[in-house]
């Protein structure tokens, strides 16, 4: 689907995923291609993403330039096996391109780290297994990548006739970026801004800081530019950016007035109170993926209310529990 001249959607399948698709990006210049994100690393994403490509007239040999706005698995997964020249540059912010690093040379202590941290923030030693099993297996979905361009916020990406300034929109990921095409008025946002959803922000055992403070700052830092057309990762392109920044903010702060509304009795871990807030069905019928996200979801919420003054932590038999001051 081409959103304006030369800029085209891909819609790469998620398989079961609820978000049923990642966009990715093709941009096409007098001087070859630039590709934003490429699913993750299945056959049928694989072959969406050449079926794409080739419908809008060009092959793999055309990319010059592949750009990943964070190494989720759905934004990262495909971009180690596509066939691309030797030469194209491999994009990615140089704090995910640490974190990339990492995972590849320290699998074992990264597994480890995540189950003490599960463990610290409340989730009862039987159910650890079962959030670790549902989230490593998406490890398994991100081919093996060499980035050869690592970038900061700042930076301009150029090829042909289209410039994209990169933002580095941390939150939803520590090195999280947007890609800003001032000249068309577009806002390639990642997962950093979506039409129907909110973002995952959480805290996890290679997160550092406030993630949450972070995504906030990040929101303003884009709120005001001058964007007629906003590119997300999924879903459908919008407008409104203010619009959209505002009601984002305000989800937030209904669910910091909600975790802390739930610490005010007794003290509470991360685990107790994501079985206790509202999600979009009961904690119960939430997927092992997505339970494991509310309760990374709700610590990133806990830390920014203990980073505030609101909240008092205390390490209880080797939990993390929270009360209200």
């Amino acid at each position: 689907m081409e959103m304006m001249k030369g800029i085209h959607r891909i819609k790469v399948p998620l398989g079961n995923n609820p978000l049923g698709f990642v966009n990715s990006y093709l941009l096409q210049t007098e001087d070859g291609c630039i590709l934003i994100d490429c699913g993750w690393n299945t056959e049928e994403a694989f072959a969406a993403l050449a079926a794409g490509i080739a419908a809008a007239g060009c092959a793999f040999d055309d990319i010059r330039v592949l750009i990943i706005t964070h190494i989720h698995p759905d934004h990262i997964g495909l971009a180690g096996r596509l066939p691309l020249q030797p030469k194209t540059r491999v994009i990615l912010h140089e704090v995910e391109w640490r974190l990339l690093d990492n995972r590849k040379l320290e699998y074992e202590r990264l597994v480890q780290a995540s189950e003490e941290w599960l463990r610290i923030n409340g989730v009862p030693k039987a159910s650890i297994p079962l959030l670790q099993a549902a989230w490593l297996h998406m490890l398994d979905l991100i081919a093996a990548l060499e980035v050869n361009h690592p970038v900061s916020s700042g930076e301009c990406i150029s090829l042909g006739d289209i410039t994209l300034e990169v933002l580095g929109t941390p939150g939803h990921s520590m090195g999280h970026i947007c890609l800003y095409d001032k000249a068309h008025g577009a806002l390639f946002t990642g997962d950093h801004l979506l039409e129907q959803i909110t973002p995952n922000v959480s805290m996890n055992s290679q997160e550092e800081g406030n993630p949450l403070a972070d995504y906030r700052n990040s929101l303003l830092q884009v709120r005001n530019l001058d964007v007629e057309l906003l590119l997300p990762g999924h879903g459908n392109a919008f407008g409104e950016l203010a619009t959209r920044v505002d009601a984002i903010l305000e989800h937030h702060d209904q669910r910091l007035a909600e975790v802390l509304q739930l610490c005010r009795k007794h003290a509470v871990s991360a685990f107790e109170i994501a079985q206790r807030v509202k999600w979009f069905r009961p904690w119960s019928e939430l997927p092992l993926f997505s339970q494991r996200n509310a309760v990374t979801e709700i610590t990133a919420h806990l830390e920014m209310l203990f980073s505030l003054g609101h909240l008092r932590r205390d390490s209880i038999d080797g939990v993390y529990r929270y009360t209200a001051r």
